[in-house]
């Protein structure tokens, strides 16, 4: 004769990783704990339990796959399991369907009705609503999109190398540029004789715009962040030589006060006939750490009033400097 088993009582209860700070490792399995009777007592023995997960008390789709737990140990009717459907508790009402036989046997498991529905512990219904400070290191994985939108009242940072804006910065507002945050402009409006024939000295500056620069007394311009500068000089040399050609050179150094060095590919040379002026430009790029510092020099061939100098004047009614240099932070 086969014996009746029936489920009297059923409870559920899930221990989840959100519960408490300590519980970061804890997975996905939770503890199951009900109440088997057989013949209107208490069951005694160890049997096989099958469950299954479903969206529906009677009928719905089943998620997850099915969880068997043999040999498992009913005292007095009451038994205790671990069941692990995955993470898929995303807070969908999910109902528990039980089959279960007596331990060894090869017989079809009994369905017991009806389902059970899962329902949460009291701290997992806290956890639910959760406010406040989250520490950052309990939070793992990626975050949708979703979930990040709306306001947010104080500054955000991202400080790793890999956080990247998406899109073409469109929509962003009060971001100031590149050449807002970065940028010297300086310029003469005297004459500068060279000293020394074929000695380079420095040049000088009278006027300077600049932000996220220091400007020194020796016409340094010290940089206050580190990056790829881009650096654009002009120079007009004059001819004070009424007979003869003379020829003119300037450059850029970095460091002139602590360790000088020449800046490669920033020399401009000029070839100046008697009596006139030409002009010499040069654009470079450097990279640059912060507190490093750039200035320029110049010499001729013919020193003194009567050679090759740096000449600010009127041209045709347009006024033009001696000399003039621009740096930008592009990167």
């Amino acid at each position: 004769m086969k014996a009746r088993i029936l489920l009297a009582i059923t409870t559920a209860v899930m221990v989840l990783p959100i519960v408490c700070g300590t519980a970061q490792g804890q997975g996905t399995a939770f503890t199951y704990q009900g109440r088997l009777g057989q013949d209107g007592a208490p069951a005694n023995g160890n049997y096989d339990f099958r469950f299954g997960l479903y969206t529906n008390v009677s009928t719905g789709s089943q998620v997850g796959s099915l969880e068997t737990n043999a040999n498992t140990a009913v005292s007095n009717g009451v038994f205790t399991t671990t069941l692990n459907f995955s993470n898929v508790f995303n807070g969908t009402a999910y109902w528990l369907d039980i089959g279960v036989r007596t331990n060894g046997s090869t017989n079809t498991f009994t369905p017991l009705t009806p389902r059970q529905p899962i329902t949460p512990a009291p701290y997992a219904i806290t956890a639910s609503n959760l406010t406040g400070t989250l520490p950052a290191a309990q939070l793992t994985g990626s975050l949708p999109a979703g979930v990040l939108t709306g306001i947010y009242s104080n500054s955000v940072s991202f400080t790793n190398t890999n956080n990247i804006f998406a899109g073409n910065g469109s929509n962003l507002t009060g971001v100031p540029s590149v050449t807002q945050s970065n940028l010297l402009y300086a310029y003469d409006t005297t004459s500068q004789y060279v000293s020394s024939a074929g000695g380079f000295q420095n040049v000088a500056f009278g006027t300077t715009t600049s932000s996220g620069w220091l400007v020194i007394a020796s016409g340094e311009f010290v940089a206050q962040q580190s990056g790829v500068y881009l650096v654009q000089y002009q120079a007009h040399f004059g001819n004070a030589n009424t007979s003869f050609a003379l020829t003119g050179m300037i450059r850029a150094i970095l460091n002139l006060t602590s360790t000088p060095s020449e800046i490669t590919s920033s020399e401009a040379a000029i070839y100046i006939p008697a009596s006139s002026v030409g002009l010499a430009s040069r654009s470079f790029l450097i990279s640059m750490t912060a507190g490093q510092m750039i200035s320029l020099q110049m010499t001729s061939n013919q020193a003194g009033t009567g050679g090759a100098f740096l000449e600010s004047s009127v041209f045709f009614g347009q006024f033009f400097p001696s000399v003039s240099i621009t740096i930008v932070r592009v990167q």
